[in-house]
């Protein structure tokens, strides 16, 4: 059996593993829809004509239930879509973590990200957040490589940038995450830097102002008032903070901005609150032992991240890494947490690798300190193989 072969059997069972376990553990059977299902699934028969307003933003999603009628169900291809492109996706989290790391970053990595039920229970769901997931991994992963092999305009990364913003109104941060990305990992002065990315986020930014398809859905969930409002987690009243009262009552995205420019502490505040609400992850309503977990998890999680970030300061990944949690994080600031915390994994599966990488860094610490000979030591040796001297990765100067 190829090294490949046994890649992908061994990712398409711990695949298996987490959908059977998470399935068991909250009851989930076959496709399952959500309100937001209502409204893709409505949609669909009518594509592209049915689409207005702020459902353009999810014109990549609908397109593929209405694909899914071709074979006269919707909601089924669209979870084997999913479970597809987790595999994937899966797999190229496994390249990452071997080439920044070694073995068992990888594997640690594909893992978590395959096993973790607040994680893979969206493979099941008619929703974005599972494709969206795996498919920021997968421009992640061809961003990498664009980056070391200094192919910036590859058509494989930009294929699958714009097919993976093309699911959500919010996939565009994507694309300006790739160029970011892109031109700090380049020997380009700090102005020209500074120059291009500002140009970027401009023009991003202007689009978020008067583009339909970046609105809310509905008044009740515009963006503007659930500022003033203080709404922390949408539909969770009892999160709200207290915000000053707005001079106008435009909920408008301007009028947002306005706001913000008005009361810059108070919207610093909330916005703060609000990204630690998707990134704790625990919440009140869930029971005590998924909270125990999630919060043992996400602990090491956000431990090991700070670990692997460090230790690959100088390379290519934590560039990467910062330019897609910068915008997804501001956006959850700008806007509101959701209940069961799927905002958060926009940006927390790319830490996943950082993770993989921090722990074999700790465990070759820990072992190197072993005598010579001693068991744990030759495992740990084998665990972890470091990335191939043929395709290292690529390391940036500091300026």
């Amino acid at each position: 059996m190829t090294r490949r072969t046994s890649d992908i059997t061994c990712v398409v069972l711990l695949f298996l593993a987490g959908q059977l376990i998470t399935g068991a553990l909250f009851s989930l059977r076959g496709p399952v829809l959500s309100p937001d299902s209502g409204y893709y699934l409505g949609l669909a028969p009518g594509f592209p004509e049915s689409l207005s307003g702020p459902f353009w933003g999810y014109v990549g999603y609908i397109g593929l239930l209405r694909l899914g009628l071709l074979v006269g169900s919707q909601p089924w291809p669209a979870v084997i879509a999913q479970s597809v492109g987790v595999t994937l996706a899966a797999l190229a989290m496994l390249s990452l973590g071997r080439r920044y790391s070694g073995e068992l970053a990888g594997w640690l990595a594909a893992s978590f990200y395959l096993l973790h039920p607040l994680i893979n229970q969206w493979t099941r769901y008619v929703l974005t957040e599972s494709l969206f997931y795996a498919g920021i991994i997968l421009t992640a992963w061809f961003l990498s490589r664009s980056i070391d092999n200094n192919t910036p305009f590859s058509p494989y990364l930009w294929l699958v940038a714009v097919a993976t913003a093309s699911l959500r109104p919010n996939g565009i941060l994507l694309l300006g995450a790739v160029a970011s990305a892109l031109v700090l990992a380049r020997h380009h002065s700090a102005s020209l830097r500074v120059l291009v990315i500002t140009g970027v986020w401009s023009c991003i930014f202007v689009l978020a102002l008067f583009s339909p398809s970046l609105r809310a859905s509905h008044d009740e969930y515009a963006f503007a008032s659930s500022a003033w409002k203080g709404v922390v987690v949408q539909g969770v009243p009892e999160t709200s903070v207290s915000m000053p009262a707005p001079a106008s009552t435009d909920t408008s995205n301007a009028a947002l901005v306005g706001y913000a420019a008005e009361h810059p502490v108070d919207m610093a505040r909330l916005g703060l609150t609000r990204v630690w609400w998707e990134m704790k992850q625990v919440r009140p309503w869930y029971s005590r032992s998924l909270n125990a977990f999630t919060a043992i998890s996400m602990s090491g999680l956000y431990a090991f991240s700070a670990i692997g970030a460090w230790v690959n300061r100088r390379s290519s990944l934590v560039i990467i890494v910062a330019c897609v949690t910068a915008p997804f994080a501001a956006v959850i600031a700008a806007t509101w947490a959701i209940w069961e915390g799927r905002f958060g994994w926009w940006f927390l599966v790319l830490w996943i690798i950082v993770a993989g990488t921090g722990f074999q860094s700790v465990l070759q610490w820990v072992t190197r300190r072993l005598p010579d000979g001693h068991p744990l030591r030759r495992v740990a040796n084998v665990a972890t193989v470091g990335t191939s001297p043929q395709h290292p990765p690529t390391v940036y100067p500091v300026n």
